[in-house]
């Protein structure tokens, strides 16, 4: 486009004469008045081409940004890199080895009412005292942010003092300095969710108020709400700020488990997670066990063995005279394993009456395949023999008022 010339020559108006009639008078101060104004406009325009021209010259100097090319390097430059060591926050109590690290980054998932925030808030508790968690040991207190997006201010509180009744005075102290709870409660009116940055920005301010080597998260549902739960591209952003807040802490979600018994939702936001676990009540729970299920780690990058291998706690409430105390306890493999025959034990008797009910020319042999065919349909699970047969004893004394002929 080319810009237009512009004449900046004046004709000066000649000089009034002397004698001039009041009408001459005015027609040459008219006249100023008009040069005046001409001359303004064309100092105006003088100005702004001159500023456009310094702007054009300003873009035509600046330099280019350089490329920022990827960082590669090879074995021997890798092992001369200095990289921050993850320190274990719990170690076995048996054998010493690491299960939590630094900068660990996971999620555990169960359904309703199993257990969750009690598994969690005992975690927590353990690793602000330094203290026995289940069959772990946290390694030295550290400051944990508890971030509860569900239960009221009454339960949690409630909660945790029966955790802190049954440790130390010691480590009571060490947790009243470390632990962090961040109600959403206390904060009601101004809660953000974590669906976007204003939310991230609160959780980001008390993390640098408090510099926890762990956070918990307690729950995706309710700190995210349901569109992140289950849209993938809802939830890339918010992983990518939890997967950045990694570089400095321990970071753990508790979600809900899906009518599926996966995690509710997308899958992607377990790609990058070092470990996910899910908390299944075991084989032959029922109602009066409380808070049992069985520890399945899903996930368990970097970790094998003893460390990762599943185990069945149960949540102990003991009454005393300073108050309800609660702990995590093991239970044997033993126990799960007799609780779980038990359980198919109990299932499969109505099986078996059933079957002699409707045939009671039914032999031993016929009797075990259907009862086999039936209890998988009914339960999706096998079953043994020997499970059957005692079920057929149970059944006949049912039946027949006998046992086995």
């Amino acid at each position: 486009m080319t810009t237009p010339t512009i004449d900046w020559a004046l004709d000066e108006p000649s000089a009034p004469k002397p004698g001039l009639s009041p009408e001459d008078l005015a027609r040459e101060l008219a006249e100023c008045e008009a040069y005046m104004a001409e001359a303004d406009a064309k100092s105006a325009a003088f100005h702004a081409k001159v500023a456009d021209a310094e702007e054009r010259v300003a873009i035509e100097q600046e330099p280019e940004p350089a490329v920022e090319f990827p960082r590669i390097i090879r074995p021997p430059e890798l092992e001369l890199l200095e990289i921050i060591p993850r320190d274990p926050l719990f170690i076995l109590r048996t054998t010493g080895d690491t299960v939590i690290a630094e900068r660990d980054y996971g999620m555990i998932f169960a359904k309703r009412g199993v257990g969750k925030t009690m598994w969690d808030l005992g975690k927590g508790l353990a690793l602000s005292s330094g203290s026995v968690f289940a069959h772990l040991r946290a390694v030295a207190p550290r400051p944990v942010l508890y971030v509860e997006g569900e239960m009221p201010l009454h339960d949690i509180r409630g909660r945790i003092r029966s955790f802190m009744l049954g440790l130390s005075q010691a480590e009571r102290e060490a947790a009243a300095q470390n632990f962090h709870l961040l109600s959403w409660e206390l904060n009601e009116d101004d809660f953000p969710s974590l669906a976007d940055e204003r939310g991230w920005d609160f959780i980001n301010q008390a993390v640098d108020r408090v510099n926890p080597a762990m956070v918990v998260l307690d729950n995706i549902s309710c700190l995210a709400g349901s569109a992140a739960e289950n849209d993938e591209n809802a939830w890339a952003p918010i992983g990518r700020w939890a997967t950045s807040l990694r570089k400095r802490l321990s970071l753990w979600w508790i979600h809900h488990e899906s009518r599926g018994g996966t995690a509710r939702g997308t899958s992607k936001r377990e790609d990058p997670m070092d470990f996910v676990i899910n908390l299944k009540q075991p084989q032959g729970y029922t109602a009066k066990d409380g808070a049992c299920f069985e520890v399945q780690w899903l996930k368990a990058r970097g970790r094998t063995g003893e460390a990762v291998e599943p185990r069945t706690f149960q949540l102990h409430n003991d009454k005393t005279d300073r108050g309800l105390i609660c702990t995590w306890n093991e239970v044997s493999r033993e126990e799960t394993t007799t609780r779980a025959l038990a359980s198919k034990l109990e299932r499969c008797i109505p099986i078996v009456t059933s079957l002699l009910r409707q045939d009671g020319s039914l032999t031993q042999r016929k009797m075990r395949a259907a009862a086999r065919d039936r209890f998988r349909e009914e339960h999706n699970e096998g079953v043994s023999d020997s499970i059957i047969n005692q079920a057929y004893d149970a059944a006949t004394e049912t039946v027949w008022g006998r046992g086995n002929d």
